[in-house]
């Protein structure tokens, strides 16, 4: 597993999952994580969708974990134009390395509604 946690420091990302290791009663040393620890990582950039695959070219991980989606570029989310080629190169990232990606997407609250 590949992650890069968008929100967190690096040994805070390495506290909670041993943390999750401990509570499953799981060695965490045993693990196969690697942990992504740049301060930035914007996918809407070429130059940091180079680094990123370069990265998992070498790590090879069987998944690739990049959470929350809004803090990895600075488009609109909501406009499938301006998303697309994130998520394009997302894709090619799967197909290339043969892993799976995982993307988290913070949703707002649902508003209510009278109907």
């Amino acid at each position: 597993m590949l992650l890069y946690a968008a929100e967190d420091a690096g040994h805070v990302v390495r506290q909670r999952l041993q943390g999750i290791a401990a509570a499953a009663d799981v060695r965490f040393d045993h693990l196969d994580i690697a942990v992504i620890d740049t301060p930035v990582l914007r996918l809407d950039r070429k130059a940091d969708q180079a680094k990123l695959a370069a990265t998992v070219g070498q790590a090879r991980p069987r998944i690739l974990i990049l959470d929350p989606l809004v803090r990895l570029h600075g488009v609109d989310e909501n406009a499938a134009g301006e998303i697309a080629p994130i998520l394009a190169f997302l894709r090619s990232l799967q197909r290339r390395f043969e892993t799976a990606v995982l993307v988290v997407h913070h949703a707002p609250p649902k508003l209510s509604s009278r109907f």
